[in-house]
C-alpha cells in the first residue's frame, strides 16, 4: 500500500475503533453511574481510555505509515481481550466485529491474522474464566464460539478476495500498459519507416530536378546548334 492508501485507511479505521472505545468508556461510565461498577469496571474504563488516547497520539504521530496501522488494530484488539477477560455480560463478543473490520482495510494478512488469534485467545479465557467461577453457560458460550469462529473466517475470506480481485485489477492495468506500450512501439516504427521513405522520395525528386534541368541545357544547347547551322 502507498502512503496515500494507508492514510485513507488510518482514518477510517480510527473511527471504527474510536467509535469502538468509546462506547466502551461510556459503557463502564454507565454502570459507575448506576452504582453497579466494580474493581473491574474501574480498571476497564480505565485501559479503554489509554488505549482511546494511544490510538489519537498513535495516529497523530503516524498516520500514513505501517506502524500506525499495528497501533490502531492492535489498541482494538487489546480492548477486546481486556473486555473478554473481564467483562460479565454474554453478548460481548459482538466488539469482535469492528476489530476484525478494522483488520480488513489495511488488506493485511498478518493483521486479519493477528486480530483473529486475539479473539479466539479472548474467548478461550473468556470460557475458561466462566467454567473455573462455576458460570458459564453452555448455550451462550457455543454461540459466542460459532459466531466469532464464523466472524474470523469472514474477516479473511472478504480480506482475500479483495486482495485477489486488486492483483487481478493490477496485472490487467500492467497488461493493458504493455499492450499500449507495444503499439506505440510499433506505430513508432512505421512512423520511422514512413519518414525514411519521404526522405528517400525527396532525394529521387532531387535527383529528377537535376536531370530534368540537365535535359533542359542540353536540348537548349541542341537548339542553338540547330539554329546556327539553319543560319550557316
Amino acid at each position: 500500500m502507498t502512503r496515500e492508501q494507508y492514510l485513507r485507511s488510518d482514518k477510517r479505521v480510527l473511527t471504527l475503533v474510536g467509535a469502538t472505545l468509546a462506547y466502551m468508556v461510556l459503557s463502564m461510565l454507565y454502570a459507575i453511574v448506576l452504582h453497579t461498577a466494580e474493581t473491574r469496571t474501574y480498571i476497564q474504563l480505565a485501559a479503554y481510555i489509554a488505549l482511546l488516547a494511544v490510538c489519537f497520539v498513535g495516529f497523530a504521530f503516524c498516520r500514513g505509515t505501517r506502524p500506525c496501522g499495528s497501533i490502531l488494530t492492535g489498541s482494538g484488539a487489546l480492548a477486546y481481550l481486556i473486555l473478554m477477560s473481564l467483562g460479565a455480560e454474554e453478548l460481548t463478543y459482538v466488539y469482535a466485529f469492528p476489530i476484525l473490520m478494522a483488520s480488513i482495510l489495511y488488506l493485511n494478512k498478518r493483521f486479519a491474522l493477528a486480530g483473529s488469534s486475539v479473539i479466539l485467545l479472548s474467548n478461550m479465557i473468556r470460557t475458561g474464566r466462566d467454567a473455573s467461577a462455576g458460570t458459564m453457560n453452555v448455550g451462550y458460550a457455543m454461540i459466542r464460539w460459532v459466531m466469532c469462529i464464523l466472524m474470523c473466517m469472514a474477516a479473511y475470506v472478504v480480506m482475500m478476495t479483495v486482495q485477489q480481485f486488486n492483483e487481478e485489477s493490477i496485472f490487467n492495468i500492467r497488461k493493458a500498459a504493455g499492450e499500449q506500450a507495444a503499439i506505440s512501439k510499433q506505430m513508432s516504427e512505421i512512423a520511422d519507416e514512413i519518414s525514411c521513405n519521404f526522405e528517400s522520395a525527396n532525394e529521387m525528386l532531387e535527383k529528377l530536378r537535376e536531370t530534368i534541368e540537365a535535359n533542359n541545357f542540353a536540348m537548349g544547347n541542341i537548339s542553338d546548334s540547330t539554329e546556327s547551322t539553319a543560319q550557316t
